[in-house]
């Protein structure tokens, strides 16, 4: 017994007590308490869940050409009633590079093409380059 009362007294007395170890600590440094960090364990791999989008048959779509600054052409399209651009497109979509459309014909097409994603498809359309090349608007 003797030999386990000397051990606890050793661990211990080099250890400063509680209230002594808040002591030190407060006059260094005001005492703030500070919540733990709680690290959120969800599985980011997954991909998230996006709601799935129907389409309003009743929302109607305007397009609108614009002349970019250096003579190529853009558009926008408007769902009716609201007072900004729902898709603002200055320059060709999927392409690389900035550059608009060559004449406002092409991207009279192409925004249509787009309007009539937008009123069958889900949530915003993806247009690819091959779809634009078959409508003839890259060239």
């Amino acid at each position: 017994m003797a030999i386990i009362a000397t051990i606890a007294s050793c661990n211990t007395s080099d250890q400063p007590k509680e209230s002594e170890s808040k002591n030190k600590d407060s006059s260094n440094k005001p005492a703030i308490d500070v919540p733990a960090i709680i690290q959120d364990r969800k599985d980011t791999t997954k991909e998230p869940q996006i709601p799935e989008y129907k389409p309003d048959p009743n929302v109607k779509f305007d397009l609108k050409t614009s002349q970019n600054s250096d003579g190529t052409w853009g558009y926008s399209i408007w769902r009716v009633g609201d007072n900004h651009p729902y898709i603002n497109q200055t320059h060709i979509p999927s392409v690389s590079g900035v550059k608009g459309f060559s004449t406002q014909d092409k991207a009279v097409k192409a925004g249509n093409f787009v309007i009539s994603k937008l009123q069958k498809n889900s949530g915003m359309p993806r247009v690819s380059p091959q779809e634009l090349d078959s409508l003839g608007v890259l060239k």
